[in-house]
């Protein structure tokens, strides 16, 4: 059988890119198959219900064109949470899933904003921005999805507010962000967006939920010139993989092969935060999974592509459109 690639297999962004540096197999199921568990995790939905609640904050802070979060709008940015968790995960599972849970939640979005109302003097310039952006000068575009742009006053400086919920230790935590090529997908865009010298970086807005209470921390992901070259350097190999991979699936992968030669496994990430790979069970089973029907998910599965764009929300903000790869020298 032919496979047929879906329009949204040049789209490219961080969360695609991780995934193929982990396993380009599962990259091959779940973003170029489509296949993705028909119930959502819940640590996603959780996360997805609290980046609605806060930006559903910075929202407002924006447009009353204050400089601080304020407290009077920390139960409507609940409200937000619930409605959106509530899709979901009904009010009986709540205590299955504590301190991850909607009372847990209320809670901790009021303690926020009782610690970095006061302290923060931001100007929001936007609120989960969507785009994309040049990685080179052959037309490659990384998409991006930011959680908050804001001007610091203080500084006069542009950074970005990526905003992470966790439950892990967050020393543990602040490690496993030092690296990650997220960080630099932000830099990259404001430096696309604005004058370096008014690029201030981005920062990991660390929200924390335990039992015994929640806790906060900030760790900045600055980069040097040097440092944003090595990014770059990385992003772009990344890009040269998952090309190569592509092109081979297309022009020499078939259903008559014994096995499929692209996208092979990586046996090292079939088990990551202590949970096996759901694609696990295809891996242990096929050997090219070409030979079978890819169109109808298997039962658990559903057919789901990930697509940054469809979260735009800012469009007509500075984006690909607007900047050209010369632009960037």
């Amino acid at each position: 059988m032919e496979l047929t690639l879906s329009d949204t297999t040049h789209i490219l962004d961080h969360t695609k890119i991780k995934c193929f540096m982990e396993c380009p197999r599962k990259f091959f199921y779940e973003h170029l198959i489509g296949w993705s568990a028909e119930r959502d995790d819940h640590n996603l939905v959780f996360g997805a219900a609290f980046h609605i609640a806060l930006e559903y904050l910075y929202d407002r802070q924006k447009q009353r064109g204050d400089h601080h979060l304020s407290e009077r709008d920390a139960k409507e940015a609940w409200l937000m949470f619930l409605e959106h968790y509530r899709t979901q995960f009904s009010e009986e599972t709540d205590q299955d899933y504590a301190p991850k849970d909607p009372a847990t939640a209320d809670k901790v979005i009021q303690e926020y904003v009782k610690l970095y109302g006061p302290l923060d003097t931001f100007e929001v310039i936007y609120s989960e921005i969507s785009g994309a952006v040049p990685v080179d000068d052959t037309g490659r575009l990384i998409h991006f999805r930011l959680d908050t742009v804001v001007k610091d006053l203080r500084s006069n400086t542009y950074l970005v507010l990526e905003h992470k919920t966790s439950k892990w230790s967050p020393a543990l935590w602040e490690y496993s962000m030092s690296l990650s090529l997220q960080g630099g997908v932000g830099v990259h865009v404001l430096s696309c967006l604005y004058p370096q010298e008014q690029v201030k970086g981005l920062i990991y807005n660390g929200i924390f939920f335990f039992k015994k209470g929640p806790a906060f921390q900030r760790t900045p992901y600055i980069k040097s010139n040097e440092g944003m070259q090595d990014w770059l350097i990385t992003i772009n190999k990344q890009f040269e993989g998952i090309e190569k991979e592509t092109a081979l699936l297309l022009e020499s992968d078939s259903p008559s092969k014994p096995v499929m030669e692209s996208f092979t496994k990586n046996p090292t990430s079939c088990v990551l935060y202590n949970r096996p790979c759901p694609y696990m069970d295809f891996c242990k089973a096929w050997a090219n999974p070409l030979r079978f029907n890819l169109e109808k998910p298997p039962t658990g599965f559903k057919k789901k592509y990930w697509d940054p764009r469809e979260m735009d929300k800012e469009w007509k903000a500075k984006s690909t459109k607007e900047v050209k790869p010369e632009e960037l020298a």
